[in-house]
């Protein structure tokens, strides 16, 4: 949540580019995560 906030804050504060490869990656590592946490779980 907070890597998506950032994103957003980022993109609109700042000026940034949000490209096509960085949210597919940020999505990619934030369902691995959520694997390994479920997988623990």
């Amino acid at each position: 949540l907070c890597m998506i906030i950032t994103a957003a804050l980022g993109s609109f504060r700042l000026a940034e580019k949000v490209h096509l490869g960085s949210i597919i990656g940020t999505v990619i590592i934030i369902f691995g995560l959520y694997t390994v946490l479920w997988g623990k779980s």
